[in-house]
């Protein structure tokens, strides 16, 4: 089950020069500190932003002060010490997320080469995961997922073993090529093989029919 963290907090930061001033409290001149109250609100803790934020001028001996407008904390040229990742959280996150699109988009397009290549260049035990109905004219079911092996390459012909079986997602051949079951002859049908054109290959690939190239 997939579960999205969320949620606020409330902090309170010290920042600035230290200040003297009278205390309405202790009655007598204390040292006072600028006081931000900020609420960050989060989704995983990594996507935050501040949503409110107050100021306020507090006795170091009592902790009571008045509250400032930010007005004035901006005319003394002074900073609230909001951490950057509370302030700019989100700009991190979504920074995050732009560079694993483009990471994967990268790897995405290596891959798709690395396939044309395999493609033109076909090898003997290279793995193509397919979708069995564009091959059938009459399939048994809507959906048929499996993998073909070449088993040799010749005089621009590529003749390839046929599965026992399918599986009705295309992620059941993947996970079949990853746990080695698609490349075990006990998942092919003895001595029954198709043969295709190596220039028709791609073409296959551009329809769906051949899903991906595993070498």
């Amino acid at each position: 089950m997939f579960f999205i963290s969320w949620g606020s907090r409330v902090y309170r930061r010290l920042f600035g020069e230290p200040e003297v001033h009278h205390c309405d409290i202790c009655r007598e001149q204390r040292t006072f500190r600028n006081l931000v109250v900020y609420k960050v609100y989060h989704v995983w803790w990594l996507f935050r932003w501040v949503a409110e934020k107050n100021f306020a001028r507090v006795c170091t001996v009592c902790g009571n002060g008045p509250r400032i407008d930010a007005s004035e904390i901006a005319a003394k040229g002074g900073a609230p010490a909001i951490p950057f990742m509370d302030r700019m959280g989100w700009a991190v996150g979504l920074g995050g997320v732009a560079a694993l699109v483009a990471m994967g988009g990268a790897a995405s397009a290596m891959q798709s080469r690395s396939e044309a290549e395999w493609l033109s260049r076909p090898a003997v035990n290279d793995i193509y995961e397919v979708d069995l109905t564009k091959l059938m004219k009459n399939p048994e079911a809507s959906a048929m997922f499996s993998a073909l092996e070449v088993t040799r390459v010749s005089g621009g012909t590529v003749d390839v073993r046929v599965p026992k079986s399918y599986f009705n997602q295309s992620s059941g051949t993947s996970d079949a090529v990853r746990d080695g079951r698609a490349r075990d002859p006990s998942f092919y049908v003895d001595g029954k093989v198709l043969s295709f054109p190596v220039a028709a290959l791609q073409r296959l690939h551009d329809d769906g029919t051949i899903l991906s190239v595993d070498r």
